[in-house]
């Protein structure tokens, strides 16, 4: 074996043991830096909407209704819902603002899929068009600049504009623009295919961001995938279980599946953090992967990589993370953690699965948790979840 490449997988090894023992020592003390929200705080605009002001009370547990109706008459009485709520000050470009919403029809979770939403949407029963309905627009004062629609799936794909899910499987939706912006409308209408006198409501939270550097621990997650098919999803594949990749328990998973690769295809599984992380945090990803694909792909097939915003900070093929103990433990069946040092502040976390051709068996990988060990000059701390993280 070359010499260089020995040293380095020996300096690899033995500084990610040194992580993960500080990890265990640590990892149920709390995690000094709170973070600091911003909420909206005032209404711009409102129509039909109940308790309005629990939008912009900055309490997490209290919310306002959209409704929106078909009216008792063709063509006469049908009406839509909006409120707009600004923040205090314009939002920087490239800030992610969160907030939590709740519609009436199952609609959220083909949303999360981005462009395969009118698969999921047809596999979970519910149709996106004609029935209940939403819009989200990112504002700086008058002008629109990031909007989505419920109707057109494809907007809710990329970086920009996601519905993600927090460890208790809620729904949100992360808004980052490419400008300032310093408002978030919110709109619920219903559909063509809904009959008369019918209601649907839509609760929204309060829209909120967090300031730099006060964020370490990953509250949300999305996916994203292209490639897939119809009969790959009717057979089990996909995106399952997003949220116990975040919900701290190493013993829970999510799962990520391409099965047997016949066309390129991939999937991703994103780690958001509320804010932006300091730049000496080290991020940690636990693993599994069936031995049976790594004999054949060595990895080659997944990327880890960080990000600021949709900026890509570091971009690492799986294969390079590996010490010889991870290459025992996937050989044997076990998860594995890998570790990253961005050296720079990020707020994601991204996973992504590419399909390799040739391979005769089912290709995935399910992710045990995504959590981050924070440095502190010569001093460590698990700001992960309760649970520590494992060698």
């Amino acid at each position: 074996m070359n010499p260089c490449f020995q040293n380095s997988m020996r300096t690899r090894f033995a500084r990610k043991y040194r992580l993960a023992a500080l990890a265990l020592i640590l990892a149920f003390s709390g995690n000094p830096l709170a973070n600091a929200r911003q909420y909206a705080s005032a209404i711009i605009s409102e129509s039909h909407a109940t308790s309005s002001s629990h939008s912009i009370d900055s309490d997490p547990s209290t919310f306002s209704e959209l409704e929106a109706g078909t009216g008792i008459i063709i063509g006469i009485g049908s009406y839509s819902a909006h409120i707009e709520m600004k923040f205090p000050e314009p939002v920087p470009a490239n800030q992610t603002s969160y907030v939590r919403i709740e519609a009436q029809d199952n609609i959220l979770p083909s949303l999360m899929g981005g462009e395969l939403g009118n698969i999921l949407a047809g596999i979970n029963g519910v149709s996106l068009t004609g029935n209940q309905e939403f819009s989200v627009e990112a504002k700086n004062g008058a002008a629109v600049v990031l909007s989505g629609n419920s109707t057109n799936p494809i907007s809710f794909s990329g970086e920009r504009l996601k519905v993600v899910v927090d460890a208790n499987n809620h729904t949100y939706l992360a808004i980052t623009p490419n400008q300032s912006y310093q408002s978030i409308r919110i709109s619920n209408f219903v559909g063509n295919l809904v009959g008369l006198g019918v209601t649907k409501r839509l609760k929204v939270w309060d829209p909120y961001y967090v300031e730099q550097g006060s964020s370490a621990t990953p509250q949300f997650t999305s996916y994203d995938s292209s490639g897939i098919t119809l009969e790959l999803l009717e057979m089990g594949g996909g995106a399952h279980n997003l949220e116990r990749a975040i919900d701290g328990n190493q013993d829970s998973y999510s799962t990520l599946s391409l099965g047997v690769v016949d066309t390129a295809s991939s999937i991703t599984q994103r780690a958001y953090l509320e804010g932006l992380s300091q730049p000496d945090d080290v991020f940690a990803v636990r693993l599994w992967i069936d031995p049976e694909v790594m004999q054949v792909t060595l990895g080659q097939g997944i990327r880890i990589r960080t990000q600021n915003g949709a900026n890509a900070v570091t971009n690492e093929v799986l294969q390079s993370l590996l010490t010889p103990a991870d290459i025992a433990a996937i050989m044997n069946g076990q998860p594995f953690t890998v570790y990253i040092t961005p050296s720079a502040p990020v707020d994601r976390f991204v996973v992504t699965l590419n399909g390799l051709l040739g391979v005769t068996a089912s290709q995935g990988l399910d992710i045990h948790e995504v959590f981050s060990i924070r440095i502190f000059g010569d001093d460590y701390e698990d700001a992960g979840k309760s649970t520590p993280g494992y060698p």
